[in-house]
């Protein structure tokens, strides 16, 4: 069906529903084409105003993609395949399509669905490292294909406690020293906390997006329900960049040389292009983090 059929359907309906009630129609065919050019000119905007985090963010998209295409060749490319490599493989495919949702939803000016994405590519990042951490963990993963077996293999393993105890016995193992570890959990739990207030109904997320603290001008709040840019997306793009690069590296380093008797599932061919990036781009997006992991684009703003 074309656009113009189904809005000529649309219109004749509202117009005799109002002429029953002796109403005049106010259907408009094409509402929403003056949101769509304020979304393009908000995503035009954005590219200067959220630097650097919009940038290290699709640096660290690029990063993520390139490891899933190498998992990727081989899940397409292999007959036989590992129940490893299947739930890596598809535990990167839904991060990658969350970090890209995240720069979308950004761009957009619509940072409180941002945010709940931000906090599924968390998890899934984590999941994907607690996999890595204990490859028995790949069957029941793998295995579990409908929504019930998912939801409890989740609960079992996936919870909030149980990531928790995944991640630090990884770092430990990784040789991350405890008070840098204790921070590091300390500022997740947090930012997740935090995050957590745009899933759940509550008063403040619904106030946030429909007054977004314009990114523009920190003294005037804008109309969002259709997007709006927002200072406060500065806090979406920080914790989304460093959540990749916490898994580039306690993940990146299971994936590329195992733990224990554990071996690698990624073997690198350092002669290899591909490879290349994937070796750069790991120490690229932890420099980058470390430069600027202070850095704030808008210092006089409360970031919520």
């Amino acid at each position: 069906m074309k656009h113009e059929d189904i809005s000529s359907e649309a219109d004749e309906l509202w117009r005799l529903l109002a002429e029953n009630e002796n109403w005049e129609s106010r259907y408009s065919r094409n509402a929403f084409e003056k949101i769509d050019q304020e979304r393009l000119e908000e995503e035009a905007a954005a590219v200067d105003l959220f630097q650097p985090w919009l940038h290290i963010l699709e640096t660290s998209i690029g990063w993520l993609t390139a490891v899933w295409a190498l998992l990727a060749e081989r899940v397409y490319g292999e007959e036989k395949k590992s129940k490893l490599l299947l739930s890596i493989w598809s535990l990167l495919s839904s991060s990658c399509n969350y970090a890209a949702s995240v720069r979308v939803l950004v761009k957009s000016g619509l940072d409180n669905p941002a945010r709940g994405v931000a906090r599924a590519l968390d998890e899934h990042l984590a999941a994907c490292i607690a996999i890595l951490h204990q490859p028995d963990l790949a069957e029941g993963f793998h295995s579990a294909q409908d929504h019930d077996a998912a939801s409890q293999f989740w609960f079992k393993n996936f919870n909030t406690k149980r990531l928790k105890k995944h991640l630090n016995a990884t770092e430990k193992s990784a040789g991350i020293p405890p008070d840098v570890s204790k921070e590091l959990r300390d500022w997740r739990e947090n930012e997740l906390n935090v995050f957590s207030q745009t899933i759940h109904p509550n008063f403040v997320a619904g106030f946030m997006a429909a007054n977004p603290q314009d990114a523009r001008d920190l003294e005037k709040v804008g109309l969002g329900i259709f997007g709006k840019l927002s200072a406060n997306s500065e806090r979406t793009l920080n914790h989304s960049c460093k959540t990749i690069m916490y898994f580039s590296v306690v993940g990146g380093e299971l994936l590329l040389n195992g733990e224990g008797n554990i071996p690698p599932l990624l073997e690198i061919d350092e002669t290899n292009t591909s490879h290349q990036d994937i070796l750069i781009g790991r120490k690229a997006i932890f420099e980058l983090n470390r430069r600027y992991w202070d850095y704030e684009i808008y210092p006089d703003s409360e970031m919520s």
